[in-house]
């Protein structure tokens, strides 16, 4: 199950502009309280997680990555994530995609996904997704600050 690891930002990676709207409105009718980041390509990703190596940025929350996407999609920005020593670790890449192929979700699992998760069709579903991702280890440390 997909958790949100700390505060800090919940990234998604999508080519798609209308994708991007419809989660990040959602995302903002949930319960979460993490900024939403949304980056349009693979390229921002690996440019985001520089600041995030150089401290300039902290380490995401979650990062939502579509599969398919035009130049590098997502299997190949998650193996280069991976790749990357600094981040070969850390539980915190799902894969977001419109597919349901089971050789999809486990070619991602096999590249280091912690997650697959297919794109919710409705708003109400993709609003329980993002609730789905509450950590209530999170929000019990939080509350007691």
């Amino acid at each position: 199950m997909i958790k949100l690891q700390n505060e800090n930002e919940v990234i998604m990676v999508d080519d798609s502009d209308l994708d991007l709207k419809i989660a990040q409105r959602c995302f903002a009718k949930s319960k979460v309280k993490n900024k939403f980041v949304p980056l349009m390509s693979a390229g921002l990703l690996f440019a985001y997680l520089e600041d995030v190596k150089t401290k300039k940025a902290g380490v995401p929350a979650l990062i939502l990555l579509d599969i398919n996407m035009p130049g590098i999609d997502g299997h190949e920005a998650l193996f280069r994530v991976r790749s990357d020593a600094s981040f070969k670790e850390l539980p915190f890449i799902a894969m977001f995609s419109h597919s349901s192929l089971e050789s999809d979700r486990e070619r991602a699992m096999a590249i280091g996904a912690n997650g697959y998760q297919v794109k919710p069709i409705s708003s109400l579903e993709y609003i329980d997704f993002f609730n789905s991702l509450i950590n209530d280890s999170i929000l019990s440390d939080s509350s007691q600050t």
